[in-house]
Parts: C-alpha cells; sequence; structure tokens
C-alpha cells in the first residue's frame, strides 16, 4: 500500500501467479509456540494476501498459513497487525476488515467490519483499539470484548501511525502534512503539529521524545524530526539529501537507535547531530520494502518486494548487522508481528 500508485501500474500490465512457495501446512509443534508472522500485503485488488508463520530458531517458514488453517483466503491486501493478549489483530486494507486469531494455533475467531480503508492499529485501555484509516477522515474505536466498531474520531483526512505519549494519542496525517494530538478522554484533536512533511512513520524514544519521518511535499527534502510532547514542538530537524526518499522509521527495544531504509538500512542514534554517512546494512534484496526490529534481540528483519509480482524474502540480521538467515515468504512481505 505504501507503494500504491506504482503496484496499480503493474496491475494494469502485468499477470499474476497466485502461487505459494514453501511449506503450506502447519500441523506439527514447530509454529504452535515461538514465531514470527510475517505479512504479505498481496497486490491491491488480487486477493492474494498472506501470512507466513518464521520460527527463527530454526530457521523454517510455513508460507500460506493464514488460508491452510482456516481454509479461507486472508483477503485483499494484508496491510499491518499487532499481538493483543491471546490474539493478533491483523488489518486487511482492501478487503475494509480486521481479523482476529487465536495467536497459539492462528485460527479465525471473528471478523471486524470496518468503513473505508484501514491501516494501523494501536491498543487502549478498556479492551478498545484505535484503527487509522486512509480514507474516512475519521479514526476508528473497535470494543475487543464484541468485536464492534463503537466509536470514531474525526481527523484531517488520511490518518497513518499511530502512537502514545505523555497520555495522549499521536497520529501522522500525510496529505496534511502535520501530526496531531489527541485527548482520549474526550476522543478529539486538541492540536495540530504543522511538520511540513509528508509524516508518515512515529516512534518513540527513550527519552519520550517523539521521532517522525516522511518525503517533502512537491520538490522539498525529505525529513525527520524530533517533537517534545510536553510542549508540542519540533526540537531537532535533519534534512536528507535532495531525491533521497527515506522510508519505514523504526527503534530498537531500548529505545535508543534509530533505523531507516534509504538505498540500504541506516542506523542512527537518538543522542547523534547528524544522518548517518554510512549504511549498516547494504546490498541485500531487490527491493528494501519492510523493516522491523526485534524488542527483545534487537535483531533486524528486512522484507524484499522484489517486483512486487513474485514472492518476495525476509532477511534476518544481527544488531551489528551481520546476516544470520534469509527465507522466501508470500507476495510483498512488509509487516513484522513479534
Amino acid at each position: 500500500m505504501k507503494y500504491l500508485i506504482f503496484i496499480l501500474s503493474l496491475v494494469t500490465i502485468c499477470g499474476c501467479t497466485k502461487k505459494e512457495i514453501g511449506p503450506q501446512h502447519v500441523n506439527e509443534p514447530l509454529f504452535a509456540g515461538q514465531k514470527v508472522l510475517v505479512l504479505n500485503e498481496g497486490n491491491f485488488g488480487w486477493g492474494n494476501a498472506s501470512i507466513s508463520a518464521y520460527n527463527p530458531n530454526q530457521n523454517r517458514v510455513a508460507n500460506g498459513i493464514f488460508s491452510s488453517v482456516n481454509n479461507l483466503p486472508l483477503g485483499d491486501v494484508c496491510q499491518s497487525g499487532i499481538r493483543w493478549n491471546n490474539s493478533y489483530l491483523i488489518v486487511v486494507n482492501n478487503s475494509n476488515r480486521i481479523e482476529i486469531l487465536d495467536s497459539a494455533n492462528l485460527e479465525s475467531i471473528e471478523q471486524i467490519e470496518c468503513m473505508g480503508s484501514p491501516r494501523y492499529l494501536l491498543p487502549a485501555k478498556n479492551e478498545r483499539v484505535y484503527v487509522s484509516d486512509l480514507y474516512r477522515g475519521q479514526l476508528g474505536i473497535v470494543n475487543l470484548a464484541n468485536y464492534q466498531l463503537v466509536d470514531s474520531i474525526t481527523v484531517p483526512g488520511w490518518v497513518e501511525n499511530l502512537i502514545y505519549a505523555n497520555e495522549f494519542l499521536y497520529a501522522t496525517c500525510p496529505n496534511d502534512e502535520s501530526v496531531i494530538c489527541i485527548d482520549t478522554t474526550i476522543n478529539a484533536v486538541i492540536q495540530s503539529i504543522d511538520v511540513g512533511i509528508v509524516a508518515t512513520n512515529i516512534v518513540k524514544d527513550r527519552n519520550n521524545q517523539l521521532w517522525v519521518l516522511g518525503l517533502g511535499s512537491g520538490a522539498a527534502s525529505a525529513h525527520l524530526l524530533c517533537i517534545n510532547p510536553s510542549t508540542n514542538t519540533i526540537i531537532s530537524n535533519f534534512e536528507f539529501p535532495e531525491f533521497e526518499a527515506p522510508a519505514q522509521l523504526v527503534i530498537n527495544g531500548v529505545g535508543e537507535e534509530l533505523y531507516y531504509l534509504n538505498n540500504g538500512i541506516c542506523r542512527m542514534h537518538i543522542t547523534d547531530n547528524e544522518l548517518p554517512s554510512n549504511k549498516l546494512i547494504n546490498g541485500y534484496g531487490q527491493n528494501n520494502y519492510g523493516l522491523s526490529i526485534n524488542p527483545l534481540t534487537n535483531e533486524i528483519y528486512l522484507t524484499d518486494a522484489k517486483d512486487f509480482i513474485q514472492p518476495g524474502s525476509l532477511f534476518r540480521f544481527s544488531q551489528i548487522g551481520q546476516l544470520i538467515d534469509s527465507v522466501d515468504c508470500g507476495i510483498i512481505p512488509q509487516s513484522i508481528i513479534f
């Protein structure tokens, strides 16, 4: 979905193979315990989204796991997901729903139908979860006790990533070039921070500061910003060289090292005074697409979408950038759930 225009162009000119590679059945104890889920978006409009289960201890993967367990297709564009208590909450964007899976066996428990085009989830108190959306101009609120969409918050158009800081909810608004601050006690936007970039990713560091990455508007350069949520002001602003398009900002488990994609993987400490001049990891994959950091091990997970038609790959690196292993996944692998 992040490269929606590119993918839609491919849809019009290319044929499709929906074949998933790797083992298609998971009736074994291998994936009943420790596993990492790789969410494969699939092609927009083709209904070939899928989930891969990866065991990092054994370097083994089972592809098409949702379909194998539930005898149903996952749907159209697997956008994101989180683990919540004993469940996985999986956003199937263009199918307009959230799939609830049992975390032990990946059986489907329930489906939550969503208006609009859901993107990302953020758990809240009282068994609630916030749902960002691409089109609705609203932030949805789902009650996980009965799996119902129970309320919404009016927001300025497209809302992407969500995070908490200082008891408030912050969200990136790419079209509005802003980061909004929401008071969840009244379910209303109380402030909009003009960031001047098409902000998508937002993370929080160990000092409770917010880091926002986004492309410039028009011919403007991309920027990495740091926001102090105590004052809702920008306290650091790093500008990228012209024509660079960094993406997928993440942070390590202790909240002190930032990572992002920029023709390779770059790493930056939160106390650095300039952007990194060298890549931590370079030369892996055809199209670097997804980036995640295991919060417990600090291992780095990179996904390769290849040509956005054939099945992609997952690379796992140590925290110092050494390749540990790689496996084949589904079509357009992106999000990782640890």
